[in-house]
């Protein structure tokens, strides 16, 4: 009896052992489909094992396998699949894998190079961590995306501990779109990289500790911003001192080089046309400004004195100059009609208010009082007025917008500071009641006068407000619809009586100016919500809330909000 039970044991261990469906040639498969498509994926022969296909030097994986008269395609490489495949010295992975399991090739110390076909989408923890005689990587995969599980290194390891390798490179074919996640996390030998034309997203920290890189050619046409949080930009620890721009990039993403402390040189191309929120920003090591004809995107935070930004420039890039203490004055070419967030955040040696024809850059935080936007400024770059505690009123004429980040009512304390007790919004255009219905910034219509604007209120609410049970709009009352008919009128004369005493001259002219300030955060922005503004159910609480925007409540996105319902 005793026999026969370690006679079973040796057969689950036997089972764990060589857990595949079939071998053909040298290699073993597990079947993952049995159906049309039928698919295999490459497996381990023995698991955990350093004798796993301990005879194999050379392999090449099939497109296709065919086993009991079925043809299978190879679509993947399982987990642990050639781990620990000390012999082997190269192989070749066909288009038809799409993905990678997890420790594949962990220490096949005789792997020297390898070659990711387009095909892959998927690539596994540390696939290839500890090959510790790889050398070179050329990288194909067009849009992979990396999975990890129990730490940030990437699939190829941390070379950190890996004496063996004196010199790496890491090869991107020309049609990659996305380069995955800690792609090259940890990559101490890599020197240099060039980044295609093709890449259009980098996952976050790829290039994250190669400590050994010094130097980038970026030729990425578009490439998406990065977000402003470390983590997630793609370089990271490193000692680049040269980053190229190709003569095709268009876009040079937001926090792209942001923190480089030992970039020395950049080469910025005029095919370069817009640059996102401090791409360059604390490059310290970067002694002259930094441009092309399109955009300005550094300047030395050690320039002293007055600076002439030169014509024809159209945007100065986020923080472009922020933290140039000694910069005493800036003329802004009426050519630039973008300017970034903070782009002179922090140039405490400017006494007086920047801004050009088309945008207001920056006022200096000593200023005390009231301020008058002037007339014609199509943009307030973010953080413009940051830190002016002296500020106590600003008047801002109904063109103006601000930069997208801080446009909402909730957010003016961002531009302007909490201490500002009142704004006021020059009235050169009345919106019409279609324009409050619809998005704003899209197709907005204007009314000649607050005359025509109540015409115009009364027939849209008339005509359109007009429920399935034949009962109307009391815009005084609130709400009125099929299921809630308490502040409903009988009839399109009673719905035009009780609109005309809401808009009593008095009540209207200044609710119909005021609604210039929707314009100024973007009104009818249905992602822009205050409960307390629905509780206002009255003419007489409508004067109130006209009332407070005059008091200085910065939340005049009020009247929108109510009309909408």
């Amino acid at each position: 009896m005793r026999k026969i039970f370690l006679l079973f044991v040796a057969l689950l261990a036997t089972t764990a052992l060589w857990a595949y469906d079939f071998k053909s040639g040298d290699l073993y498969y597990n079947i993952t489909s049995s159906s049309e498509p039928y698919t295999v994926e490459v497996t381990y022969q023995y698991e955990w094992s350093e004798t796993n296909y301990s005879s194999l030097t050379s392999v090449v994986i099939p497109e296709s396998v065919t086993y009991n008269g079925t043809t299978y395609s190879v679509t993947s490489i399982g987990e642990r699949a050639f781990y620990e495949c000390q012999s082997l010295t190269s192989i070749t992975i066909p288009n038809s894998v799409t993905s990678i399991g997890g420790h594949a090739f962990v220490s096949c110390d005789s792997l020297t190079s390898i070659t990711i076909p387009e095909s892959i989408t998927s690539i596994g923890e540390e696939a290839f961590a500890y090959c510790r005689n790889m050398k070179s990587v050329v990288w194909n995969a067009i849009n992979c995306a990396y999975f990890s599980y129990s730490s940030n290194e990437g699939p190829f390891g941390d070379q950190r501990y890996n004496s063996a390798i004196t010199s790496f490179s890491f090869t991107f074919g020309d049609s990659v779109q996305h380069i995955p996640a800690y792609l090259c996390y940890g990559m101490t030998k890599l020197t240099s990289v060039t980044i295609p034309n093709s890449v259009t997203s980098i996952g976050t920290q790829a290039f994250y500790g190669c400590s050994g890189l010094t130097s980038v050619v970026w030729n990425a046409i578009n490439c998406a911003d990065f977000l402003s949080d470390s983590r997630s930009r793609p370089f990271g620890y490193n000692s680049i001192t040269s980053f190229t721009f190709g003569d095709s990039v268009q876009h040079i993403p937001a926090y792209l080089c942001s923190g480089m402390t030992k970039l020395t040189s950049v080469t910025l191309p005029n095919s370069v046309t817009s640059v996102g929120n401090a791409a360059f920003y604390e490059c310290s090591g970067l002694t002259s400004p930094v441009y092309n004809a399109h955009c300005f995107v550094y300047m030395p935070t050690s320039y002293s004195g007055a600076y002439a930004i030169p014509e024809g420039i159209k945007q100065i890039a986020g923080s472009a100059f922020r933290g140039c203490v000694g910069l005493t004055s800036v003329t802004i070419p009426n050519s630039v009609t973008s300017i970034g967030d903070y782009a002179f955040d922090g140039c405490s040696g400017l006494t007086s208010p920047v801004y050009n024809a088309h945008s207001f850059a920056y006022m200096p935080t000593s200023y005390q009082g009231d301020y008058v936007i002037p007339e014609g400024i199509k943009q307030i770059a973010g953080a413009a007025f940051r830190d002016c505690s002296g500020l106590k009123s600003v008047t801002i004429n109904s063109d103006a917008i601000v930069n997208k980040d801080y446009s909402s009512a909730d957010n003016l304390k961002t531009i302007f500071g909490s201490q500002v007790t009142k704004y006021i919004i020059g009235p050169t255009k009345i919106l019409t009641m279609e324009g409050w219905m619809t998005k704003l910034g899209k197709d907005p219509k204007y009314a000649e006068s607050p005359e025509q604007l109540k015409l115009d209120a009364m027939e849209m609410f008339i005509t359109q407000y007009k429920t399935s049970r034949g009962i109307y709009q009391n815009l005084g009352e609130g709400a009125c619809d099929s299921y809630n008919t308490d502040h409903c009128s009988d009839s399109p004369e009673s719905a035009k009586r009780e609109i005309n005493n809401f808009f009593n001259t008095e009540t209207f002219t200044k609710y119909a100016l005021e609604l210039n300030a929707g314009l100024f955060v973007g009104a009818l922005d249905e992602s822009v919500e205050n409960d307390a503004l629905f509780e206002r159910k009255s003419p007489t609480k409508w004067t109130e809330v006209i009332g407070a925007v005059n008091l200085g409540y910065t939340n005049f996105i009020i009247p929108e909000v109510r009309l909408k319902h």
